[in-house]
């Protein structure tokens, strides 16, 4: 009886022992264990090792996008053959595992679809798209980006490049096995509006009659007429779509391309050189000076009187006039004389 008391005691005492090491061991046990997580570029190579520590069990997935020569990177996954990705990167996960994996998932760029907007004669198309899918077919949505082109309506997209209706407008969307769509602009012509090519003389007259044409929107083609302004004491030079400007952009019977509804052309004229000459008469002697002729735009000259001297047996050089039976001089050798016409000087 004495020995079982013994024994029993000793039992209990055990389970007490065994209570409070198992309670101790709890208190110095995290809430958390230490948490490994794994994230494998290609399956089973190429591996980052990143170990978390904590409370909530949550981690944010890192950052950093793995590279792969002909593959394009999806995400990351929990197994190593997935097709599609279960996480990205920045992204929380969370798990009370111990171990966690992950694998990236690549889809090989040969898996590339692009769509290409073709203006088809006009501009400003939208930007050529690519996207990855691991199907053998991808899906698009169309641009809303609209081209333009003068002159003419835009309808919307086709496969077609020639065709008259759209198949597919902006916003809608475009399923094709083809690895390059090309989609081209359907255009639809304005009607035709009426040009105008207005003529202005200038300062003169005589100018051609207007032109008057109907043409698509685009733009209209004018034959200039041959008919010339006339303007007195001026040279006609042709036509210019400035009144002010220094040189003709156009010449009679020359063809003008016009995308505005009015034109103006404006003649250019170049004042007519004016031709003065100075006479000298010896008036009864000899070695008078050659005559002089100088030419120009203005409406006057001045000369410069030579300074050579006429001679006559017997009398006395005075001097120049106007006159030739003047007995005092107007001017001598050497002076300006300024002149509106031609002029004789008499010695």
């Amino acid at each position: 009886m004495r020995n079982y008391k013994i024994f029993l005691f000793i039992c209990l005492l055990c389970a007490h022992i065994f209570s409070f090491s198992q309670a101790l061991f709890a208190a110095e046990t995290p809430a958390n264990p230490m948490q490994q997580f794994i994230f494998y570029y290609n399956n089973d190579t190429n591996a980052i090792f990143t170990q978390y520590s904590t409370n909530m069990n949550e981690i944010i997935i890192p950052a950093e996008i793995p590279e792969r020569s002909g593959y394009t990177f999806l995400g990351w996954a929990t197994q190593p053959e997935a097709a599609l990705a279960e996480y990205q990167p920045n992204q929380y996960f969370r798990s009370d595992a111990e171990l966690i994996t992950f694998y990236a998932v690549w889809l090989p760029q040969s898996n590339a679809y692009t769509l290409v907007y073709n203006a088809n004669g006009g501009e400003n198309a939208p930007p050529d798209e690519t996207v990855f899918s691991p199907t053998s077919s991808c899906k698009f949505k169309i641009s809303r980006q609209k081209p333009q082109r003068l002159g003419y309506n835009f309808l919307g997209w086709s496969l077609d490049p020639d065709a008259q209706a759209s198949e597919y407008t902006g916003g809608n969307e475009l399923r094709t096995a083809s690895r390059q769509t090309i989609l081209y602009a359907v255009w639809q012509a304005k009607p035709p509006i009426t040009f105008h090519l207005i003529y202005h003389a200038n300062g003169g007259d005589s100018q051609p009659d207007n032109q008057n044409q109907k043409a698509p929107a685009s733009g209209c083609l004018f034959l200039i007429s041959n008919q010339q302004p006339e303007r007195e004491g001026y040279i006609f030079l042709g036509w210019a779509t400035n009144p002010q400007a220094n040189h003709p952009e156009y010449q009679p019977g020359e063809e003008l391309y016009t995308s505005v509804r009015t034109t103006n052309l404006y003649a250019l004229w170049q004042p007519q050189p004016h031709i003065y000459t100075l006479v000298y008469n010896a008036n009864g002697g000899t070695a008078a000076p050659e005559t002089q002729t100088e030419q120009t735009n203005l409406s006057y000259y001045t000369f410069q009187i030579s300074e050579q001297i006429p001679l006559r047996p017997d009398y006395e050089f005075l001097g120049w006039s106007q006159f030739p039976d003047a007995e005092n001089a107007d001017c001598q050798p050497g002076q300006t004389i300024t002149i509106t016409e031609n002029l004789i000087l008499y010695a």
